[in-house]
């Protein structure tokens, strides 16, 4: 896929309160295969963990040149857009994950939820043993809704009920 100029953002010119929200917002108009490119006179790697936080692990992260005066990252949205998805919702892009870490991080995730938030599971199979591992730790506090259901990707809603004390 081809970036355009719109998606080379030279930190430098933006206002400082704005930088990361620009740049999260620029993320969010990508498609998968599509990248953004932050310039910058420093390392925004603080910007990399906040990304990870805000929307899982559906994004590549490349130096092209870091430093000493400028630096140049490539960041690629790594997994398709999933019709229904929220810009506040994190996506878990679970074949990335290392395969012992894959229910500990989905438990994680849900854990740290607060009641009535979200977000979706991205894998390539049916994760429908950990809709019954979920059930056995936490009860009816949560809802399970399939936005796809193969035949290559399975994409999740998990959302926890506003009810939920935990």
């Amino acid at each position: 896929m081809q970036t355009t100029d719109e998606n080379i953002i030279n930190v430098q010119e933006i206002e400082p309160r704005l930088r990361h929200q620009t740049i999260f917002n620029v993320f969010n108009t990508l498609m998968e295969g599509e990248h953004l490119l932050i310039h910058n006179n420093h390392d925004p790697k603080p910007v990399y963990y906040q990304l990870l936080e805000l929307r899982g692990n559906i994004f590549s992260w490349e130096y092209l040149q870091q430093g000493p005066e400028w630096w140049d990252i490539k960041v690629t949205r790594t997994v398709p857009i999933i019709p229904t998805e929220k810009q506040e919702e994190i996506i878990l892009n679970i074949p990335k994950v290392e395969p012992q870490q894959k229910h500990a991080l989905i438990f994680k995730v849900f854990e740290t939820q607060q009641p009535g938030a979200s977000f979706i599971i991205h894998n390539n199979h049916d994760p429908k043993p950990v809709f019954y591992q979920l059930q056995a730790l936490h009860g009816d506090t949560f809802s399970w809704d399939y936005l796809q259901q193969g035949p290559q990707w399975w994409d999740i809603r998990v959302s926890k009920n506003l009810e939920s004390s935990k």
